[in-house]
């Protein structure tokens, strides 16, 4: 049993070599010379001499076109400054109305409005039209503070509809739980040696 493991690891790092031998050429090139390629009128990138590049007359410039409402948004965003009040702190609910509305005020559209106001009624919204969502139930185990008894049953829905999701939200808040025992653990025993 011993001998076929050896004899079998031998043999595959011996195929490994000789492969790697050769793709790198070891044993001699089978590609035609450089003098045979430019002969054929297939010389390799590295025998051919550069072409010139066509000149390019440059454009001539226009009148910038007046920036949309939206780009002016998101320049404010990025221009604001720390201590300065965000552009997204500026945002209700009222300037989405027409967004949500074209939208059908579907899970992804009540999200992305929660996500730019903050405002909770709009989750709370997202929840009680979509409590089998996943996205809206993290964002709701998250954001609102909900009873347990509510918890648990968006919990066993999730496991119910979307049982892999489920399990990795297990496996997260395992390993979450699990590190902050141990940080626990650790600071008690520093404490008390």
């Amino acid at each position: 049993m011993r001998s076929s493991r050896l004899v079998t690891g031998i043999a595959a790092v011996t195929v490994g070599l000789a492969a790697g031998w050769m793709a790198r050429g070891w044993f001699g090139s089978i590609a035609p010379e450089a003098e045979d390629r430019r002969a054929l009128g297939t010389a390799a990138p590295a025998d051919r001499v550069p072409r010139p590049l066509p000149r390019v007359s440059p454009n001539k410039p226009t009148a910038p076109a007046e920036p949309s409402a939206a780009l002016q948004l998101v320049r404010k965003m990025i221009g604001s400054k720390p201590g300065e009040t965000s552009a997204l702190e500026t945002f209700t609910v009222d300037q989405f109305a027409a967004y949500l509305e074209r939208h059908q005020r579907a899970a992804p559209s009540l999200l992305a409005v929660w996500n730019l106001t903050k405002d909770q009624a709009v989750l709370r919204e997202a929840l009680e039209k979509f409590p089998g969502d996943p996205a809206v139930v993290l964002q709701a185990f998250q954001h609102l503070n909900l009873p347990d008894e509510e918890k648990l049953s968006l919990a066993a829905r999730l496991e119910q509809e979307h049982p892999q999701i489920a399990g990795a939200l297990h496996k997260f808040m395992i390993r979450v739980i699990t590190r902050r025992l141990q940080l626990t653990t650790t600071t008690l025993q520093a404490v008390l040696t």
